[in-house]
């Protein structure tokens, strides 16, 4: 008998004595036909089973069924339990801790073919990253163009990448993210791809429950639990018109850096936090150099830096140069630094000591590809290079924690 069959039977006088149950029970069915069953605990309902159980039976004699009231009881168990178990299996939420972070975050507008992210969106996903990765621990990687990954920011985070690079343009009264003028979308801003996603992190991981507008303490929390003092660099490539697209940067920043989650200078010392804005391609750096309480850094260039002293150190952060340009010729085999010789070795190894008694950082772009330029990776690490750039982040990630 269909709960539709059944609910026609129990249209009978409720003045009597078992009014009530018919009432409790008819409830019960439309709850079931209303398709507003909450719970996958066959316990929670109100009055539960045994009580269920009881009101049927009194309807079952009030109704006077023919058949057996204890087969009435069977079955409606039977087929009660049934659905029940249907709706938890149907509608039961995957374990969050069981689930790839590509695939919590492989659809919707992060990706590279994506609309807008609305704010909702960056908070859930936000929640999700949070509980993904913990025990996640940051390794010295570099996205390169991150925006071409799958995922942009997120693929890069899920590796543990220290470092991310988006290239920008003003374009609409906007700061768009790509590669060329030609591969711009207007939603695919400097603040939906990045932004806004690392500042709902950054809220998930430094919650403020008496006031949530309070900018970040020495206390703060960086993206990476297993190392919560970790600061990730957000390289923006200016492409063009330094002059404009600085003032429209600093305005998007200026949120961030209000609550405190950006690496700024009080004038005589740099004050890390969780997020640390480095400036590089057409930067106008004498814009940067001259800001009141500093919260974006310059790229300087590596290969030009003076020794013991540069004045394009100061409001620096890392120090880069193309690898291809300090090293040319084809890429090594694979191997160690054995591979070296001589002067090639002697140049990176003064370029990196020079740039750290400066207190920058160093980065190559225009390296070779792992498995190929292992030769080169080697070589690098072993002479202390702060950041490795890569396009492939499984293969950056697989060298760097091996």
């Amino acid at each position: 008998m269909s709960s539709f069959d059944l609910s026609r039977k129990l249209e009978v006088n409720t003045d009597g004595d078992n009014g009530p149950a018919l009432v409790s029970l008819r409830q019960d069915i439309d709850l079931v036909k209303d398709n507003r069953f909450q719970h996958c605990d066959t316990g929670s309902t109100d009055r539960g089973w045994f009580g269920s159980f009881q009101n049927l039976f009194t309807i079952l004699n009030a109704t006077g069924s023919s058949y057996p009231a204890i087969l009435w009881i069977v079955a409606a168990f039977m087929n009660f339990a049934l659905v029940a178990t249907l709706v938890c299996l149907v509608y039961r939420p995957q374990s969050l801790e069981n689930r790839d972070v590509q695939t919590i975050f492989s659809t919707g507008s992060l990706q590279a073919n994506s609309s807008a992210t609305p704010p909702e969106l960056h908070v859930k996903r936000a929640h999700d990253f949070f509980r993904v990765s913990k025990g996640l621990t940051p390794i010295p990687c570099h996205s390169h163009n991150d925006y071409e990954q799958g995922v942009p920011l997120y693929d890069a985070l899920k590796v543990g990448c220290t470092s991310v690079e988006a290239d920008v343009w003003v374009k609409d009264g906007d700061l768009l993210v790509g590669h060329t003028q030609g591969s711009l979308d207007t939603l695919r801003t400097l603040r939906s791809l990045y932004l806004d996603p690392l500042a709902a992190i950054l809220r998930k991981r430094n919650p403020h429950p008496k006031n949530k507008g309070a900018a970040l303490t020495d206390s703060w929390k960086g993206i990476y639990s297993a190392d919560s003092k970790a600061t990730l660099v957000l390289l923006i490539d200016v492409k063009k018109d330094s002059k404009k697209t600085l003032p429209m940067l600093l305005d998007q920043l200026a949120p961030l850096h209000k609550k405190g989650l950006l690496t700024h200078s009080d004038g005589t010392s740099i004050i890390q936090r969780p997020i640390t804005i480095v400036a590089s391609g057409e930067t106008d750096y004498d814009a940067i150099l001259h800001m009141k309480n500093r919260h974006v850094f310059f790229d300087a260039p590596l290969d030009k830096l003076k020794k013991d002293h540069d004045p394009k150190a100061e409001g620096s952060f890392y120090a880069s140069a193309s690898y291809k340009k300090t090293l040319p010729g084809p890429s090594l085999p694979m191997g160690g630094s054995h591979v070296f010789e001589g002067n090639n070795v002697r140049k990176i190894q003064k370029q990196v000591e020079n740039a750290h008694s400066l207190g920058l950082k160093v980065r190559y772009w225009d390296m070779p590809g792992l498995p190929d330029g292992r030769g080169v990776w080697d070589l690098l690490w072993d002479k202390k290079v702060d950041v490795f750039n890569t396009d492939d982040l499984k293969a950056a990630e697989k060298y760097l924690r091996g």
